[in-house]
């Protein structure tokens, strides 16, 4: 079986996707999350999501041992790459505007936020309430993604290449969610999100813009759809919408040219050599049992929700 550059083998990363998405199913089979008390319903979602990710990524750590301590890409990095986070976030935001408002609009509820089969009615009646529908629906979810997906996951796959990596990283992202009608929205946000965690080499980028990503998600996305289905504003809302993504496609490829050039630069001094996005590196991503499993699974669930 292959291994990567430390001697683990690729079946480790995509096992561990399976086991989440195994730990997923177990919930929604036996609805933990749904309680006659809201704020237990709360302290439900919390506990259940620390576990989701916590214990899953905590079994795969124990097992990995120090050599994946090693890789793991904790430092945040430089601080100038605050600019290219912000704009993608702007950019996942617009996509989301666009794909959910437009492309798959029979499959959402803008104003039902759902954890598994539990879905809750945001109020906020106290500062309380902010702090625990922002760790509900916010904090925690975005900081158990981006550990698992964009630190381990990523991490494991990077010897494979740059677009291999990033993609097999996004698909497994995506499957994890059990959804047909949010496979897309998923990849593709993901794609983004794995892709700013290579430029700036530290998952706490893309853990800050899937924080701020999922504050909209939460408290602003209901207002946006309201402006985007009012028919008198509906031509000019869609027409600033696209003027401005456009705008921050600009903006981030001028970005990853210059961050291309520093990566380069450092790459001459430090000699490295670059990894080859080859067949064989994509057979070796996508041809693992786990990952085949994990297919598996996506489909079936992903039917069974259909009805």
């Amino acid at each position: 079986m292959p291994r990567n550059k430390d001697g683990n083998s690729y079946f480790g990363p995509s096992a561990l996707v399976l086991l989440v998405t195994i730990f997923t199913i177990i919930f929604v089979v036996f609805n933990f999350g749904n309680a006659a008390n809201m704020n237990a319903s709360y302290a439900a979602v919390i506990a259940l999501q620390l576990f989701l990710y916590g214990a899953s990524a905590a079994i795969y750590m124990s097992l990995r041992g120090s050599a994946l301590w090693e890789k793991l890409n904790f430092r945040p990095s430089n601080i100038r790459n605050i600019g290219v986070t912000l704009v993608v976030t702007v950019i996942v935001i617009l996509l989301s505007v666009i794909m959910k408002f437009v492309i798959f609009l029979p499959g959402r509820d803008y104003f039902m936020f759902s954890f598994f089969t539990s879905s809750f009615d945001i109020r906020l009646n106290s500062f309380s309430d902010w702090i625990v529908i922002t760790s509900s629906f916010v904090l925690i979810p975005a900081l158990g993604k981006e550990f698992l997906f964009r630190s381990i996951v990523y991490s494991e796959f990077k010897s494979l290449g740059v677009l291999c990596s990033v993609v097999i990283t996004s698909v497994l992202y995506a499957m994890m969610h059990l959804s047909f009608q949010e496979f897309f929205i998923h990849f593709v946000f993901s794609i983004l999100w794995t892709y700013l965690a290579y430029v700036t080499d530290s998952f706490i980028w893309p853990f800050i813009s899937h924080v701020l990503c999922n504050f909209y998600f939460v408290f602003g996305e209901k207002y946006v759809w309201s402006l985007s289905s009012n028919p008198d504003g509906r031509f000019l809302f869609w027409l600033i919408t696209i003027s401005v993504l456009l705008l921050m496609v600009f903006i981030l490829f001028a970005i990853l040219e210059y961050k291309y050039k520093e990566m380069g630069k450092k790459a001459a001094v430090e000699k490295n050599e670059p990894v080859q996005n080859s067949i064989d590196n994509w057979k070796t991503a996508f041809l693992s049992k786990p990952v085949f499993i994990e297919t598996a699974v996506f489909l079936v669930v992903a039917i069974i929700r259909l009805f």
